[in-house]
């Protein structure tokens, strides 16, 4: 009996966390619908442009209402994780085949100079020597003759028992004549 209820209760559990909308644990994308508008597009947006210089900026409209074809509306919406989605919107106002006036949450900004001016960027790249491995410094040909290194000769027992005589030898002369 137990065992059904922990397992009802458990059962409950998962139900009542699947339905939640904020479950802490799940990760949420971003989601973006719409035209991507950037201040920078709409302040490259001016009265008296042509229908199709409008549309190389911006792209074409999400809404291009066949009632209101002077007006176009570009809408851009992002829904990032669990937060609120944040919308912006510009409508463009034709007369004729021209722009009239722009609407919405973002305007075009007048700019404080005409001429912008770009950004240089100094990169300084010092090379680095690459060394030889192993395998190459050992058969590389390289012009320099390679330096012969000197064997030690081996001491046999009768050298080491030489040099212990010339030792002791060497030591009862200095005490000697002391």
């Amino acid at each position: 009996m137990k065992n059904i209820l922990i397992l009802i209760v458990f059962a409950l559990f998962l139900f009542v966390t699947a339905c939640t909308k904020y479950t802490p644990l799940v990760y949420k994308i971003d989601i973006h619908q719409g035209n991507i508008i950037t201040q920078k597009d709409i302040n490259r947006i001016k009265v008296g442009m042509t229908k199709k210089q409008i549309v190389y900026v911006l792209g074409t409209p999400l809404i291009a209402d066949a009632f209101h074809k002077s007006r176009w509306d570009y809408i851009y919406t992002v829904k990032k994780g669990y937060k609120k989605p944040t919308r912006k919107h510009v409508s463009i106002y034709f007369s004729g085949d021209l722009v009239s006036r722009i609407e919405g949450d973002l305007k075009p900004q007048p700019q404080a100079s005409t001429d912008p001016k770009p950004e240089t960027t100094i990169v300084t790249i010092n090379p680095k020597v690459k060394k030889k491995g192993l395998f190459s410094r050992m058969f590389s040909r390289s012009d320099k003759p390679r330096k012969k290194k000197k064997k030690k000769k081996k001491k046999s027992k009768k050298d080491d028992a030489k040099a212990k005589k010339e030792s002791k030898k060497e030591q009862t002369s200095l005490t000697s004549s002391f």
